[in-house]
């Protein structure tokens, strides 16, 4: 597996929120989470798979609206490979997961279908609601003004989708990438708040 920095000058107060970004090969999951994490590395238009998954960290720095103060917060953004020969690496990626992207290329025949594989995987298999997931229909290149809906099953159509292109919707990207850690941050500090009342009233 592929492991990218991690900081080790962490306060205690931080939280970190854990960010899948799963999908089909050649969809441009590196390229997102490169772009998310403000990564300087240059896209190549040679394909490198991932091996497993990579690791990459930033930090949110925003509040939401129940006031959380997100700059606090560490992000982890594991890009998965979309080669299911890893998939005996799964359960290891499924734990304690607070949000997933889910990216497929829409230009690409019957991703569409493959995409509700990793979304039983990793979506349910991960008891995730489904404001803590988010569809990229990523472009390899800038798209038209109105590319045509995908053709998504039942249990996908219920998530958010945004078409994207790094090069023309580096921000629709972040902001909708922002707007799904806000609303995961509320998820984990709920289950967190939860679990100190547990203790509090086992005490």
């Amino acid at each position: 597996m592929e492991l990218g920095h991690t900081s080790m000058n962490i306060r205690s107060d931080q939280m970190r929120i854990k960010v899948l970004i799963v999908g089909p090969q050649q969809t441009g999951k590196s390229t997102i989470a490169n772009f998310l994490a403000d990564n300087s590395e240059t896209p190549s238009a040679t394909y490198h798979p991932t091996i497993g998954v990579r690791i990459l960290e930033t930090n949110s720095a925003a509040s939401d609206d129940r006031g959380y103060d997100r700059s606090r917060h560490i992000i982890e953004l594991w890009d998965c490979s979309g080669d299911r020969k890893f998939e005996h690496c799964w359960p290891a990626l499924q734990q304690n997961v607070d949000a997933c992207v889910f990216v497929f290329n829409p230009d690409a025949r019957g991703q569409e279908r493959e995409l509700e594989i990793w979304y039983r995987a990793f979506g349910m298999t991960c008891h995730l609601r489904d404001t803590q997931c988010l569809i990229f229909a990523h472009h390899a290149q800038p798209y038209g003004t109105a590319p045509p809906k995908p053709r998504l099953s039942k249990i996908l159509s219920r998530l958010p989708l945004y078409h994207t292109s790094v090069e023309s919707d580096g921000p629709v990207i972040r902001e909708q990438f922002n707007n799904l850690i806000q609303r995961a941050t509320v998820v984990a500090m709920e289950k967190q708040d939860a679990e100190e009342r547990r203790i509090m009233g086992n005490s």
